[in-house]
């Protein structure tokens, strides 16, 4: 249960202060099993910056990305932003968090600056279906029906086995008002 793991994570903590990953498991766990964002925003804000700074570099684009999913479910969009585009500083080939910014600058309206996030993912991942389906979703805002068949054609049906991906294809096939092939 979260309560044990709770008190586990809390004693690998005190026991090893500068093991990171603990730090971002009992913030997973504040995040998913309590839903105390706030609570798991501070507590991975006040970790000590030297703990931060001797970690390894994916530990550290880890605890980045992890501040942003906090701050994007709590709704600060900007402030996810902020912290995906600091895990890309640190790993500049992450396109998962690229392709995120992309996603933040689409709902926040900003379809130019998506579109530069996507195409700076699939300049890494040609194949990248998150993203090539993000820009897809632009061009089926924009009305580019050209466009957008381009892009659809860019997806590989035996990889993207991803709900969450596989339904968005779906909705932008039916806004076009065809059938998926």
């Amino acid at each position: 249960d979260a309560q044990s793991a709770m008190a586990f994570i809390n004693r690998i903590v005190s026991e090893s202060p500068n093991y990171i990953k603990a730090y971002l498991l009992k913030s997973k766990i504040l995040m998913n099993n309590d839903n105390k964002l706030a609570e798991a925003a501070k507590f991975l804000k006040e970790i000590d910056v030297n703990v931060i700074a001797k970690a390894e570099s994916f530990q550290k684009a880890d605890y980045y990305h992890m501040l942003a999913i906090i701050a994007n479910r709590r709704g600060l969009m900007k402030e996810a932003i902020q912290y995906y585009e600091k895990a890309v500083e640190i790993n500049q080939t992450d396109t998962d968090a690229i392709t995120k910014i992309a996603d933040f600058y689409v709902q926040i309206s900003d379809s130019t600056k998506a579109m530069e996030y996507y195409d700076m993912a699939l300049k890494i991942d040609p194949k990248y279906s998150a993203a090539i389906i993000g820009k897809t979703e632009i061009y089926v805002l924009l009305s580019q029906k050209e466009k957008i068949y381009l892009e659809l054609a860019k997806l590989d049906p035996k990889t993207l086995t991803n709900p969450q991906l596989l339904a968005r294809v779906a909705k932008i096939y039916s806004s076009i008002g065809d059938k998926a092939k």
